[in-house]
C-alpha cells in the first residue's frame, strides 16, 4: 500500500502558500478548516485528505501531482507557451 510522504507534501504546501503571500490562518479560513488543523498538515503531523487536496488544487490552480511530488525534482513544464522561440 502506498502512503503519501506527509513531510514532503507539507513542505510543498508551505512553498505554495508563501508564494501566494497567504498566512496559514487566511488559507485555513478559505478552505473551511481550523488554522491548527492546516498547520498540522503543513508540518507533516496530519495526513492531507483527498477533499482538502482537491480544494487546495482549485485554489492554487495546480495539478495534485504538484503538491504530492517533490517540488525540487519536478520536471520542466511541457507547456508550449513556456518555451521561448529560438532566434
Amino acid at each position: 500500500m502506498y502512503t503519501w510522504d506527509r513531510k514532503k507534501i507539507g513542505k510543498n504546501l508551505k512553498i505554495m502558500r508563501v508564494k501566494k503571500d497567504l498566512s496559514q490562518a487566511e488559507l485555513a479560513e478559505a478552505l473551511g478548516v481550523a488554522q491548527g488543523h492546516y498547520s498540522n498538515i503543513e508540518s507533516g503531523k496530519r495526513q492531507l485528505s483527498l477533499h482538502l487536496l482537491a480544494m487546495i488544487c482549485e485554489k492554487y490552480g495546480v495539478n495534485p501531482a504538484e503538491i504530492i511530488a517533490d517540488i525540487d525534482e519536478m520536471p520542466p513544464s511541457t507547456d508550449p507557451e513556456d518555451e521561448k522561440a529560438e532566434v
